[in-house]
């Protein structure tokens, strides 16, 4: 479970900026089911969801690339080629700050242990790497690693604690190039110690967006299995969408016709299985009103549907898999009642104990309005004169107890919402 982010020198974020899943003690009592008993004694509570605020170029699609920037490098600073440049972009509107490096921390509970991570880096090198780590049993913090780059001396000071960690750490080192990750390069050879922290950070975080190409296809591989089916069906009914069953008549990878899909073939992975030449007929099925069939191309549906049935299969298998879901632009071609649905399946998860996560960005207000969003829940990134941005919650805003979020919101009261510069003015 996810428990905090924080991004600095990244993009639009100048100053670091730190995102937290952490729930209010309080807050969590009274709306149990919107909140993971963690089972973790120093922080006993964490969010189900949240949502982020902000203006159009505020910084909400920034925070998104910042985390997925970070998994992506854990995953694959390894392949770098020797002095391969790093896509790390800092802040360009300050001339200090385009010479500094960008920096990434996050921190989870796996297994009821508090895991923190973080690497700094340059363009052309990790200038610092770590990993923190706290046992419910103990309570005390410990250091498995800590990797710092001498400029002066241009090498690295290491501290290794093979005590805490299964493992070959310092075989690792000796093999770890200056663009590429410790975590990243101890993953690739295969070392136990630090297998479970690199596949949370690689694994447990799922990015959507309405502009992924391979949404659509991911969920029409989903409907080939009848499990799967039942729920994406299910789920769309429960949208409005009115329909009875949905088609899917064929699919050409590339040049071979299938009639007949294998699940297991073809939906095993998350996008790695996907072919972008992979072509499906997808097809509503709707009643008439002499209770004759209706078959609707699903291209001919609203951008709405369409984008329905393209987070339908991605949220159904998230949410069944307990992954820490990132949505970018939640209220996209959606209605803002249909938005407040999505946050419910996580909330209904949690009858079985399922610990998954959701996290969207939105300009849509109705969340808080009908109180399925707590204060601490509530994220703003708001624009600030030298073009940086900057991450707080509204519970952080000193404003009334009794006051709601969104008309205060709306008329400018917290920051996050353009400043629109009247024409003739």
């Amino acid at each position: 479970m996810l428990v905090e982010f924080s991004v600095e020198n990244y993009r639009v974020f100048r100053e670091e900026q730190v995102f937290s899943m952490v729930a209010a003690t309080n807050s969590a009592i009274e709306k149990l089911d919107q909140h993971v008993n963690t089972g973790c004694l120093s922080i006993p509570y964490l969010h189900r969801h949240a949502a982020i605020y902000g203006a159009n170029g505020a910084g909400k699609t920034s925070l998104v690339n910042a985390f997925m920037f970070m998994k992506t490098y854990v995953r694959d600073s390894h392949c770098l080629a020797v002095k391969e440049c790093i896509e790390a972009h800092p802040f360009l509107y300050n001339v200090i700050s385009r010479q500094n490096p960008s920096k990434f921390r996050i921190s989870f509970i796996l297994d009821g242990t508090l895991y923190e991570y973080s690497f700094t880096t340059t363009h052309k090198e990790v200038i610092e790497e770590y990993l923190l780590v706290r046992p419910n049993q103990t309570g005390r913090t410990r250091q498995i690693f800590l990797r710092q780059f001498d400029e002066e001396g241009k090498k690295y000071s290491w501290t290794i604690n093979s005590k805490c960690i299964k493992g070959d750490l310092k075989g690792v080192k000796d093999v770890t190039q200056p663009n590429a990750l410790f975590l990243s390069t101890a993953a690739s050879l295969k070392n136990e110690g630090l297998k479970n922290i690199y596949e949370w950070i690689v694994t447990k975080p799922v990015f959507i967006s309405e502009r992924d190409n391979f949404l659509k296809n991911y969920t029409a591989i989903l409907l080939c299995n009848r499990k799967w089916k039942t729920k994406i069906v299910n789920f769309l009914k429960t949208m409005d969408t009115r329909i009875v069953d949905i088609h899917v008549d064929s699919v050409t990878p590339k040049n071979e016709t299938i009639n007949n899909l294998s699940y297991d073939k073809y939906a095993s992975n998350y996008t790695n299985s996907i072919n972008s030449e992979t072509e499906f007929d997808v097809t509503f099925v709707r009643k008439d009103n002499a209770n004759g069939v209706v078959l609707i191309p699903l291209d001919e549906e609203s951008y709405g549907t369409r984008n329905l049935f393209q987070l339908a299969g991605i949220l159904m298998k998230s949410i069944d898999s307990e992954k820490v879901i990132i949505l970018d632009e939640v209220n996209a071609n959606l209605h803002p009642i249909v938005c407040e649905e999505l946050i419910s399946l996580v909330d209904e998860a949690a009858r079985s104990n399922n610990k998954s996560q959701f996290i969207f960005t939105t300009h849509d207000v109705i969340d808080s309005e009908h109180n399925s969003i707590s204060k601490d829940q509530i994220w703003i990134i708001n624009r600030n004169f030298d073009l940086s941005s900057s991450l707080y919650a509204f519970s952080d805003v000193d404003v009334p107890e009794e006051v709601t979020f969104p008309r205060g919101y709306l008329l400018g009261r917290y920051g996050g919402i353009p400043r629109v510069v009247k024409r003739g003015v």
